[in-house]
């Protein structure tokens, strides 16, 4: 997850959302639509936020960051990044998912089918 610094004007605050041009930041790739990136402002704070709009012109490409939600925390995204794979991060995916759930955002759990095998039991 990239982490990027910004300043936070208080009409973005209010918003939740920010114009960013790519040329403005340190990043070394393009954002995709959708990522999830988190963001210091001026005073330290961090935010998680995602590309939710991409516009391009000749000499630039900007982001428009709709923000998330404050980033510190436990049990936040940038209180303690994850190895890809670990069991922290498949813990911190299934926390995400049974948050989505509980705010009817995601569908609920399937059940595992019990497969072929089942039936010859």
């Amino acid at each position: 997850m990239e982490t990027i610094d910004i300043v936070l004007s208080p009409f973005a605050r209010r918003a939740r959302s920010v114009v960013l041009a790519h040329g403005a930041t340190r990043l070394t790739r393009g954002l995709e639509p959708g990522e999830t990136v988190v963001l210091r402002d001026e005073q330290g704070e961090l935010h998680t936020a995602h590309v939710a709009d991409l516009d391009f012109d000749l000499e630039e490409t900007y982001y428009r960051l709709a923000l998330d939600g404050p980033a510190t925390g436990p049990g936040s995204p940038a209180s303690a990044p994850a190895e890809p794979g670990s069991d922290d991060d498949l813990a911190r995916v299934e926390e995400l998912l049974r948050r989505a759930r509980e705010e009817g955002l995601a569908p609920p759990a399937r059940r595992p089918s019990p497969g072929p095998m089942a039936a010859a039991r």
